[in-house]
């Protein structure tokens, strides 16, 4: 009989271990996707400012971007990208970042995530026809937690298409700030 309460009495530590374990990712999971909520609608805002102080909430001072290409961006580098790509953007017609999943162990988390982004630039003189870019992107986010609070440290991009007026476009023809 002693033997079966403590068998039962380790069951449920263990059931409610996975339960906390559980609500954690499910919290984390929603903290991540209010931070993209916020993040998307001031990018169709076109709201520089708000986006440079949202990243820098998010992004950990120590962010790396691995990219698709192998190229790797910083924190900083990435905030002068936008910058600079909000500078030539006439409208954004459509942002949707989501979190589709999450796994927490301890301070740590990884996040399975994606964005959809239609934007609308300019053509390069007068005379030509506004440009639409379609970006379509998936990458795995890393996650701290430090003093308490959650900060993106690494993504990896897992899937990326871009499309400009419908067609195939390489997104390194567009240059960047990163390094290989």
């Amino acid at each position: 009989m002693m033997r079966f309460s403590k068998i039962l009495a380790v069951s449920a530590i263990v059931a409610g271990a996975i339960a906390v374990m559980a609500e954690d990712a499910a919290s984390v999971k929603k903290w991540i996707q209010g931070q993209m909520n916020g993040y998307a609608k001031a990018v169709k805002k076109k709201d520089v400012t708000l986006i440079e102080k949202l990243a820098k909430e998010y992004f950990h001072e120590d962010f790396v971007a691995h990219e698709k290409n192998g190229t790797k961006v910083t924190r900083s580098q990435m905030l002068s990208q936008m910058k600079a790509n909000m500078g030539m953007v006439k409208s954004v017609d459509k942002c949707d970042v989501t979190c589709k999943s999450v796994k927490v162990n301890g301070s740590t988390a990884t996040a399975d995530e994606a964005m959809a982004m239609t934007m609308t630039f300019a053509g390069p003189d007068a005379k030509a026809k506004p440009m639409k870019m379609d970006f379509m992107q998936t990458w795995t986010a890393t996650y701290v937690k430090e003093n308490g609070k959650w900060r993106c440290k690494k993504t990896v991009t897992k899937t990326e298409k871009m499309l400009m007026n419908g067609k195939p476009f390489d997104p390194s023809q567009m240059g960047g700030g990163g390094k290989k």
